[in-house]
């Protein structure tokens, strides 16, 4: 059993930068390039379902008539009854340099923003930087500013099955729809991915509440996952940290460090994009 504790950050994971990188050899055994490897699935894969929670709750907050299509983000959006579709053809780059194909529906069973209203999301060819992303997303008003997010086998480019039980409370900017610059909301839970064709299984805890602030360029400001791994194939490497380093405020730095009983200690400072 292995454990590492991750500081959430955002999808651009698939473009950090290396900084540095101090290797100790004290008999651990490798340099836990596996459980980097898996730990970086987890990460991307929690950072595409927060993208796309992201994108559907801003996709709330606009004005769309029943019938309509209108420009959004890069992409169209349309509403046929209670169905939204949220489209990025054969290609959308954001900001970051992201590119999302495919599309996303979002079905919609009473109101988003009032107590048991639901969306259901789904995904249709869907795919961020040609990592294909398939699965399903339901989000519930709980009451109180609260939602809960359920992901159900969300498939990251067919190396991992992520599923998650996850709350997202609202601190700020809520009902405030038109406002996006009060908008603070806190995301915790657990999850589980398992590496597709082995038995690898990482579980995750939120130990620490990840926080989104949209006034801030690169959204998550701070939060800790602690990981359990399990499986054959990975080293002797049983812990470890990624420091998002809530006290820097909105900055896109981060530090990765794994540790192995041996002794040995692997630590990598990053640079990262937001979304």
């Amino acid at each position: 059993m292995k454990k590492s504790i991750f500081k959430f950050l955002p999808l651009a994971l698939l473009a950090v930068t290396f900084t540095s990188c101090d290797d100790e050899d004290g008999g651990g055994g490798g340099t836990g390039d596996n459980e980097q490897k898996i730990a970086g699935w987890i990460i991307d894969t929690e950072a595409i379902a927060s993208s796309v929670y992201n994108a559907v709750d801003q996709l709330q907050r606009d004005s769309i008539a029943d019938g309509d299509t209108i420009a959004f983000q890069g992409a169209m959006a349309s509403l046929n009854g209670n169905v939204y579709t949220l489209d990025y053809g054969a290609g959308v780059v954001d900001n970051a340099g992201i590119t999302r194909k495919g599309s996303i529906t979002v079905t919609e069973n009473g109101d988003y923003f009032t107590q048991g209203g639901l969306l259901s999301l789904g995904f249709n060819a869907f795919t961020v930087d040609d990592k294909t992303v398939g699965g399903s997303i339901a989000v519930t008003n709980l009451g109180n500013d609260t939602l809960s997010m359920v992901i159900s086998n969300l498939v990251y480019d067919n190396l991992l099955t992520y599923n998650a039980d996850k709350k997202v409370k609202w601190i700020s900017g809520f009902t405030t729809t038109k406002d996006p610059l009060d908008d603070i909301f806190n995301l915790s839970g657990n999850a589980s991915g398992l590496e597709n064709g082995t038995n690898n299984k990482i579980d995750i805890d939120f130990t620490s509440p990840m926080n989104f602030d949209r006034t801030c360029q690169y959204t998550v400001t701070e939060g800790v996952l602690d990981l359990t791994f399990t499986g054959d194939s990975l080293t002797s490497f049983d812990g470890g940290s990624v420091d998002f380093i809530s006290t820097d405020g909105c900055n896109n730095q981060l530090i990765l460090n794994v540790t192995s009983a041996g002794g040995a200690s692997v630590t990598l400072p990053r640079t990262f994009n937001g979304f």
